[in-house]
């Protein structure tokens, strides 16, 4: 086994003992004529391997300690994620802060950087972000004693305002999915409200990932997203985004439909079709762009239907809210979605609790007077 730096060992040679050490990579060695020599001597090596790494430690900068810090978290992150942490790093932060030394990067430094990126236009959803991605590289600096504290936990990021969730209405889905009846893309919508999935999910769909059977189900496998420029299936959000979605019939007879036509496109085409098993490419069978078919198909879509121009991924927020409005369980509701916790659905619906919440009161208010009445009546009727 291959010793870690700093870990020394002391063995016999010839007629006496030979001392190593290594020190980043490299093996230091020295000799000994009796065994507390040599240990004498480790101890030696160490002390100036330690002497030599705190000399180090105290010279890097933040520039030289986020680039290496990218350059070992690319193999453990998404592509699309690595890109995000590569952004913020090197456009927002290193020519802000990164000719500190990281042994001098204080909490004000980043107080500072974040009040700088405000100012210059940035916003304060980047800029949480931006903090975010230097707390958990300065958190590997502090289990890699680089620094005694993780500067950037002492830090206050600025307040997002919170995205208003605007879920259609039961009348709204309804003309939404009359409107975009016959359309290319209509059975994408319906699955959109029928199953609450993310339209990367959607677009990344292949045939193959469909059961349309007695047991209708969705096998979500990936998401179609962009990285450096081309659309590419990349893993799922989260652990639980892999996961097997019921289909209703609604969904199943709009997925039957759709494969028909696709069907009849194709032998038009004939060889100018490239077949990638999708169940919604584009004209030509490649990946279809979610950002054209939001900017054109949707909006179009929603023109016909006389609704505002909402986000595509309010449909997802449209089937939680009609789910759980259906009093549906949230455990539920939580895995079609793939949430990786339940936690996550209860923040973001906490509008669809306040409705159930009145519900009940109201229901419970009902049932006591329904009982007041009934008392009344007894006793108007002992009295005659």
């Amino acid at each position: 086994m291959a010793r870690a730096n700093g870990e020394g060992s002391i063995y016999p040679k010839g007629d006496g003992f030979e001392v190593a050490l290594i020190v980043h990579g490299r093996r230091r060695t020295a000799r000994a004529k009796t065994i507390t020599e040599a240990r004498a001597k480790l101890r030696e090596l160490q002390r100036r391997q330690e002497q030599e790494q705190a000399s180090y430690d105290e010279r890097i900068s933040v520039k030289q300690f986020l680039e290496y810090w990218l350059s070992v978290t690319q193999t453990t992150v998404r592509p699309r994620t690595y890109k995000r942490y590569a952004e913020y790093v090197r456009v927002h932060a290193i020519p802000e802060v990164g000719h500190l030394r990281l042994s001098k990067l204080r909490p004000v430094h980043l107080q500072d950087l974040y009040a700088a990126r405000l100012k210059a236009g940035a916003s304060p959803s980047t800029v949480q972000h931006l903090h975010a991605t230097l707390h958990r590289a300065l958190k590997m600096a502090e289990r890699w004693e680089y620094v005694p504290r993780n500067v950037a936990s002492r830090v206050t990021a600025p307040r997002v305002p919170k995205y208003k969730i605007r879920p259609l209405t039961l009348a709204e889905v309804r003309r939404l999915l009359a409107a975009a009846a016959g359309t290319r893309f209509e059975a994408a919508v319906v699955l959109a409200v029928v199953t609450g999935m993310r339209l990367g999910e959607i677009f990344a769909l292949r045939w193959a990932d469909l059961d349309l059977g007695n047991e209708a189900v969705i096998h979500v496998r990936g998401s179609l997203q962009r990285v450096d420029g081309k659309l590419q299936i990349v893993e799922p959000k989260t652990v639980g985004s892999v996961r097997d979605v019921a289909l209703s019939e609604l969904g199943r007879e709009a997925l039957r439909r759709h494969r028909k036509q696709q069907m009849k496109h194709r032998l038009q085409l004939g060889d100018s079709w490239e077949d990638r098993d999708l169940v919604f490419p584009n004209a030509w069978g490649r990946f279809m762009a979610t950002d054209y078919f939001v900017r054109g198909e949707f909006r179009r879509i929603l023109d016909k239907a006389a609704l505002p121009h909402i986000r595509f991924h309010d449909l997802r927020h449209t089937f939680a809210t009609l789910q759980l409005g259906n009093q549906q369980p949230i455990k539920i509701v939580s895995e079609m979605m793939g949430h990786s916790r339940t936690a996550i659905t209860q923040d973001l619906y906490t509008h669809v609790s306040a409705q159930m919440q009145r519900k009940a009161a109201d229901a419970l208010d009902l049932a006591l007077r329904s009982d007041e009445s009934q008392e009344g009546g007894s006793t108007a009727a002992e009295d005659c």
